[in-house]
């Protein structure tokens, strides 16, 4: 998979931008931007806190728009370049 992946971005058929890829959960593929209405919405940023598994009151705070994850989220991802990450990285948390 990664071969032709790297063969597709290489021909220029595939790139990486900052966008979102619109998803037609009826038809379970990819929607052009040319076929979609685009919309700005102000939305609610939500933080939840997961109490540490050892203990230690070292929890780890998650930022989302999302809320109704929550119970469904095995992980949770750490961005390298943030001041947070050494301590989150590799730690067990529970579901609140």
């Amino acid at each position: 998979m990664r071969i032709v992946f790297v063969r597709l971005y290489e021909r220029g058929l595939i790139y990486r931008g900052r966008y979102i890829v619109n998803w037609c959960p009826r038809c379970h593929t990819a929607i052009s931007d040319l076929e979609t209405v685009h919309q700005t919405l102000r939305g609610t940023l939500y933080t939840i806190r997961y109490p540490a598994a050892d203990d230690s009151g070292r929890d780890i705070v998650v930022a989302t728009t999302r809320p109704e994850t929550l119970l469904a989220t095995p992980a949770s991802p750490c961005t390298p370049t943030t001041s947070a990450t050494p301590a989150a990285r590799g730690r067990s948390c529970a579901c609140p």
